[in-house]
């Protein structure tokens, strides 16, 4: 569940599905369409620069004599790369939609957590990998995939990798204890895209308007109902049932010393409030 402000006055709760990956998209491959949107789509990611068309060209027939649609994942392609995609994709010869991904502190560690979501591997020159070598296996196929121009949306079945993955993250997340906070949010991104199911809590002005720490108070209660998954809670009423049947059951003097000791507590607390 994440929260942030928004521009708009009503607040607005939205779920949704898919590991989500905000990046800016080349629009000229959308075909003037406001989203590319298939199934069972061929992928492949890769961490590297796609300079000849050569390198791809095994690819492409192969596209184009099964009619699947795929996608690639890179670091940058050269524009003669790009045109040939393009020029193929407008004439209905293929369906390919390549991603540049670029290479700075936000997407050093992108392709690693889309190849989770594709349950494949990333193919590297460090790792010994050609581009046209990797292009002429088999690749992996995912359920579903939706690009618009401020990144994509993948729909795959979860893997226990990503389970893992996450669990790394979430470590690396909660050991982090500079003042810097550009990594931890790096860090909260990269944990969000790899959650297949999210609720966002969009904060109208007019809530924050009202109350300037809504948003303080929002999160204190999300991490409240972690506690209270994790240990349980109890009311007043129950504590004060548990209390009386004890009376019989424990020795007098022992009885005393509990009540004295854990109703005093409880009787300065507001009627149904929850004890931790």
């Amino acid at each position: 569940i994440y929260t942030k402000a928004s521009p708009a006055n009503e607040t607005m709760i939205i779920q949704s599905a898919g590991y989500r990956f905000n990046h800016e998209i080349d629009e000229s491959f959308l075909l003037g369409k406001k989203r590319w949107t298939n199934s069972n789509v061929k992928c492949i990611v890769i961490d590297g620069f796609i300079e000849n068309i050569s390198e791809v060209y095994h690819l492409l027939e192969t596209l184009h004599a099964s009619g699947d649609p795929c996608v690639i994942f890179a670091r940058h392609m050269s524009p003669e790369v790009s045109s040939a995609i393009l020029t193929n994709s407008r004439r209905g010869v293929i369906k390919l939609f390549p991603i540049s991904l670029g290479f700075d502190d936000e997407t050093i560690n992108v392709l690693n957590d889309i190849s989770m979501a594709c349950n494949t591997s990333v193919i590297s020159c460090l790792t010994g990998h050609l581009i046209s070598s990797a292009v002429r296996r088999s690749l992996k196929t995912i359920d579903k995939i939706e690009i618009d121009k401020d990144g994509f949306t993948i729909f795959n079945k979860p893997s226990s990798l990503i389970e893992d993955h996450l669990s790394f993250l979430y470590g690396k997340l909660n050991a982090f204890k500079s003042h810097d906070l550009t990594v931890k949010d790096l860090y909260a991104k990269r944990i969000k895209s790899l959650c297949s199911l999210k609720v966002d809590i969009l904060v109208g002005k007019e809530v924050i308007d009202k109350d300037i720490y809504t948003m303080e108070k929002i999160d204190s209660i999300l991490r409240s109902i972690v506690s209270f998954s994790h240990y349980g809670c109890i009311t007043n009423k129950d504590l004060k049932d548990t209390v009386e049947s004890l009376k019989y059951e424990i020795s007098k003097e022992t009885y005393d010393i509990f009540k004295n000791n854990i109703c005093k507590k409880f009787k300065i607390m507001p009627k149904n409030s929850i004890i931790l």
